[in-house]
């Protein structure tokens, strides 16, 4: 939001920093509220887990077996899940099926990271495309959820004009990655693998 209220006019652009001094604020809150968790007993416990995990794994007997037979098979399942999420999308999908296809994306991009150094190299450009997509539903979605921010703080903020003004630039970002997202999500259709080891 930062960004948007950067964009008014000199004269708004107090009014806005207002604005986006309170959601610091609220940022900085959450913050702290996080850190408070982290320092407690619960995390410490999990931070444990996960070294004991780390440094004494439970495998199955496949583990033992070729890495670059095994893993790039595992990648094409969130690829399909995406896949078939974003066919199941009417044409003007609402936000919140956009977002979910984007933590689709997410789940695929890892994937394909995560087998990328023992797979054909088209996979590595595959996880390139779908963190392209990602990035672009990620956009829309962090104005959506401005948008939603600001309509929730209307009565705290004083200056209706610059109000509606950060509104208006927070729904022309979303629209802007509602009309990029079909060139990603294409770009992401043909960078998929037809072979994934």
């Amino acid at each position: 939001m930062n960004a948007a209220a950067a964009t008014l006019p000199r004269a708004e652009t107090m009014a806005a920093m207002g604005v986006v001094s309170g959601l610091e604020e609220a940022r900085e809150q959450a913050r702290e509220r996080l850190l408070e968790a982290m320092r407690g007993e619960r995390y410490r416990r999990l931070l444990d887990d996960l070294v004991m995990a780390a440094s004494m794994p439970r495998t199955t007997p496949e583990a033992s077996g070729n890495a670059a037979a095994i893993l790039p098979p595992l990648a094409r399942g969130p690829w399909r899940r995406l896949r078939k999420r974003v066919e199941q999308l009417p044409l003007d999908p609402p936000d919140a099926d956009l977002h979910e296809v984007r933590i689709f994306a997410k789940r695929a991009r890892y994937a394909a990271e995560a087998v990328a150094w023992v797979s054909r190299p088209g996979v590595a450009q595959f996880a390139t495309a779908v963190a392209g997509l990602q990035e672009v539903l990620g956009d829309h979605h962090d104005a959506v959820v401005a948008e939603a921010w600001l309509r929730e703080r209307e009565s705290l903020i004083e200056d209706r004009f610059v109000l509606g003004e950060l509104v208006g630039l927070e729904r022309a970002s979303a629209a802007a990655s509602r009309k990029a997202w079909p060139a990603a999500w294409a770009a992401t259709r043909r960078a998929r693998p037809h072979q994934w080891s």
